[in-house]
């Protein structure tokens, strides 16, 4: 029930700096240990207006390939609200609502749409980030989309809940993010988008 000033980098890397923080009290998004919606696990709940996350500058950048996996939802109103963008770079690597189709959407210079509305509703959202051939999946084994998503290099941090330049806020939760430096192989792949469906009891789709 407290606000958030730190959500703790769980890679074991030892990089400090993939730590996300907020030291503004007015900006720091709500946290919930048990989330009914959300096979009641832990969700931070971002408010749409200023409410935003940021890793430091990460030791080592982070080159595309890149597989990541945000769960989470959105308010379902027709406006832009990011889950995630790069830390330095302003719409970077960003997976986000699209805002004139409410559908999930990733963007590295390209907008890669999935195609499927976002609502209320909790859902996986996992973009695959490698240029001409990038893929996005909301609560699916199979990519919704794939083509472009912008040639975007390096990802140096990660910001939450709203874009680098925080001009663009999420007006909803997020509960787990997972970040891969490469494309997963479709067993990997599958066992992520398993676990994560059984951990925050959602259906995933073939």
């Amino acid at each position: 029930g407290g606000n958030v000033s730190a959500w703790a980098d769980q890679s074991g890397t030892g990089d400090s700096n993939k730590n996300a923080t907020q030291g503004t009290a007015s900006q720091q998004p709500a946290y919930s240990a048990s989330d009914a919606g959300y096979g009641g696990q832990a969700t931070v709940s971002f408010d749409g207006s200023n409410d935003m996350m940021a890793s430091g500058t990460w030791a080592a950048a982070l080159a595309q390939p890149e597989t990541a996996f945000i769960v989470g939802n959105f308010s379902g109103a027709a406006v832009n609200e990011y889950f995630s963008d790069d830390k330095d770079t302003n719409n970077n690597r960003v997976i986000f609502n699209n805002s004139g189709a409410s559908r999930a959407a990733i963007y590295a210079g390209a907008t890669l749409d999935s195609g499927l509305g976002l609502s209320a509703a909790k859902s996986i959202i996992a973009g695959q980030f490698n240029a001409a051939t990038s893929k996005i999946w909301v609560s699916a084994l199979t990519a919704n989309a794939s083509g472009s998503s912008g040639g975007v290099t390096t990802r140096t941090g990660i910001t939450l809940g709203s874009s680098q330049a925080g001009s663009a806020f999420l007006n909803g939760k997020i509960s787990e993010v997972i970040i891969y430096n490469s494309v997963l192989s479709a067993p990997d792949f599958a066992t992520v988008m398993n676990y994560l469906g059984a951990r925050y009891a959602i259906t995933i789709g073939p």
